[in-house]
């Protein structure tokens, strides 16, 4: 006889757009400072650096798609690496540990730049950035021991609120693209075709390595595929070509 009042794990509770929230609040606010940063390494070439790495990008989300198929119990590519190289054992702790860097960086650069985007709103509440990043980092991880579920509903809700400002900013843009005369459609285009830059190995390199930056935490979907809604290869497809779709606009 089984007892009622044994707790049991939750799994596979995390339907698409929840999966997608996770992944692209994860990529976070890199896709508003990577375009400056790109933009002040190598000018004009900034578009032509996002269209290049953009085809990698796609590429390497549908393999993620696939690692998420391969293991859909988890583990992402460390489980895909220990499977692999089962003779080397010290290969998946070394993947592991790069994840769990890339996650450190990627909360703390994403956190600490979007909370200089609100001060610069409130210049006086520059000082708190740092704490109060601390203080929201220890929320997520409060949030992350309640429940997987309970974390990405309140992701899903931040990363919904992302993506309207990223329209409304795509819309400011093309009214004045359009409307005001200092702007032109063939102007945007010139400026891309001819950047005013050389285009030599160091500036591809610089554009290159710096887009990146808006596309680290892509990882994030294979870690939890275990937990996601089956079957696993459909949830992550269409989660990640949301992602695909809404990081390209």
């Amino acid at each position: 006889m089984s007892d009622s009042k044994t707790p049991t794990i939750k799994v596979h509770q995390l339907g698409w757009v929840l999966v997608f929230a996770i992944v692209y609040a994860d990529i976070g606010t890199s896709v508003f400072y990577v375009p400056g940063i790109l933009y002040n390494s190598i000018g004009n070439l900034a578009t032509v650096a996002q269209f290049i790495t953009t085809g990698v990008f796609i590429s390497i989300a549908l393999k993620y798609v696939e690692i998420c198929e391969r293991c859909p119990d988890g583990g992402g590519v460390v489980s895909v690496v220990r499977e692999a190289f089962s003779a080397f054992e010290f290969l998946p702790l070394v993947g592991g540990s790069f994840i769990t860097v890339d996650y450190f960086l990627t909360s703390a650069i994403s956190g600490v730049a979007g909370l200089y985007y609100l001060s610069s709103l409130m210049p006086e509440t520059k000082d708190l950035v740092v704490m109060a990043s601390m203080v929201l980092f220890l929320v997520l991880i409060l949030i992350n021991i309640i429940g997987i579920k309970e974390s990405a509903s309140v992701t899903s809700s931040f990363a919904m609120a992302e993506i309207i400002v990223t329209f409304l900013l795509l819309g400011w843009a093309f009214f004045q693209i359009t409307f005001n005369q200092k702007y032109s459609w063939g102007g945007w285009w010139n400026s891309i075709t001819h950047p005013g830059v050389p285009l030599s190995f160091s500036t591809i390199m610089i554009g290159y390595a710096t887009t990146w930056l808006a596309y680290s935490g892509l990882e994030s979907v294979a870690q939890i595929s275990g937990a996601m809604k089956t079957p696993v290869k459909f949830t992550a497809s269409k989660a990640m070509w949301w992602v695909i779709g809404t990081v390209a606009i």
